[in-house]
């Protein structure tokens, strides 16, 4: 809390904190309630939050929390080059998830390389569609990833080269000079087709 000392100018004040340290201030600022303490109450809070939540360990943010923030900034932040995909498609997280403490109860901290997934894209973020997925999961769960249906597999060139060990490139060129998926993705296949 602050306490009134002095006029300093017609604008500014200068105050005691409970602290013990003087600032000068705007008044309409201590009237309004925007200035209530020399700095010193945004320190502790910001502490308390920290021991709070345990995202905090030998002063860096863990990476749930690390995860919990740009999931939010991607849900509210309009001035991100991305807003398109999030705000502008109604990318949402689900309410429970406003809170730190919920979001870390629902998700747990990740393992190492894991990052925040949505399962289905065209639904916002909350513990029934989120799970910690390594970056490989996520590269090939995008929406502008093109995918190859074959014996009821939908899969990325990526996850057709790691089922068959031909390489996605390869497989690629295959289809888009005209092979059938099923010879694309095998070595011989691709032989008895007489493409080349």
């Amino acid at each position: 809390m602050l306490t009134f000392l002095s006029d300093v100018s017609s604008i500014r004040c200068l105050y005691k904190c409970d602290c013990g340290n003087e600032i000068i201030v705007l008044k309409n600022n201590v009237r309004r309630g925007h200035t209530k303490s020399c700095g010193c109450l945004r320190k502790i809070v910001t502490k308390e939050r920290s021991i709070k939540h345990g995202h905090k360990s030998g002063g860096k943010r863990s990476r749930a929390y690390i995860a919990w923030v740009n999931m939010k900034s991607r849900c509210n932040n309009a001035k991100r080059k991305d807003a398109h995909n999030y705000i502008g498609r109604g990318i949402n997280y689900c309410e429970r998830w406003e809170n730190f403490s919920n979001f870390l109860e629902d998700m747990g901290e990740p393992e190492d390389r894991m990052t925040l997934d949505r399962q289905d894209n065209s639904l916002g973020y909350s513990k029934e569609n989120c799970r910690w997925a390594p970056m490989s999961v996520q590269c090939t769960n995008k929406r502008n990833n093109v995918r190859y249906e074959l014996n009821g597999k939908n899969l990325t060139l990526s996850e057709w080269e790691k089922e068959t060990g031909v390489g996605r490139a390869t497989i690629h060129k295959r289809v888009m000079r005209g092979v059938p998926l099923e010879q694309a993705i095998t070595f011989k296949g691709y032989l008895k087709s007489g493409i080349s």
